[in-house]
């Protein structure tokens, strides 16, 4: 049965101050945080 999560699969992680270069990362690479996301969806705000 389900849990009753409201079925969505996003994952509630906590936003954390990435670890490299941000200024190496283009807007529409993937993002570096690991997410999967291109990094202007994700943490480039």
């Amino acid at each position: 049965a389900a849990s009753g999560s409201g079925g969505s699969l996003k994952l509630n992680l906590p936003k954390r101050k990435p670890s490299f270069n941000v200024e190496s990362v283009g807007r529409n690479a993937p993002c570096p945080c690991g997410s999967g996301k291109k990094y202007k969806r994700c943490c480039l705000n």
